[in-house]
C-alpha cells in the first residue's frame, strides 16, 4: 500500500481570484495520499478528517473503535447539534446563520493561525 506526503495536501480547496487565500491556515496543512488494494486495511485515527475516492466500483467497511465514553458522547452531541440545532437554524434564519457560523470559524482559524505563527 504506497503512502504518499503531500504538502500542501490535495483538496477542493480553491484560491479566490483576487489570489488571496480564503483560508490562510490552509499552507500549514499536511495531507496524504493512499491506495489501498483489495484486502488491505487502512487504519486512520480517531477525529482526524478524512475524505475517500473510489476509483473503481467497491465498498467499504468502516468499523469505529470508541475506547472513551467521552467520544461517544462527543459524536452524539454532533449528531443532535447538527440535525436539530443547525438545520433549523438554517431554516429559520437562512443565510444570516450562515454568515454567523462562517465569521465563529473564521475567527477561529484566525486564532490558531496565529498561535501556529507565533511558535
Amino acid at each position: 500500500m504506497p503512502i504518499i506526503n503531500h504538502q500542501p495536501p490535495t483538496t477542493n480547496h480553491q484560491p479566490s481570484t483576487n489570489n488571496q487565500q480564503p483560508v490562510p491556515a490552509f499552507k500549514y496543512t499536511k495531507g496524504y495520499e493512499a491506495v489501498i488494494n483489495h484486502g488491505e486495511t487502512l487504519f486512520i485515527p480517531q477525529l482526524w478528517w478524512h475524505y475517500v475516492y473510489y476509483s473503481r466500483v467497491g465498498y467499504s467497511l468502516a468499523l469505529r473503535v470508541n475506547n472513551k465514553f467521552s467520544t461517544k458522547l462527543k459524536g452524539m452531541y454532533n449528531i443532535i447539534r447538527l440535525f436539530t440545532i443547525d438545520n433549523s437554524m438554517n431554516f429559520l434564519l437562512r443565510e444570516r446563520w450562515k454568515k454567523w457560523k462562517y465569521k465563529k470559524a473564521r475567527k477561529k482559524a484566525d486564532n490558531a493561525l496565529k498561535k501556529i505563527i507565533n511558535e
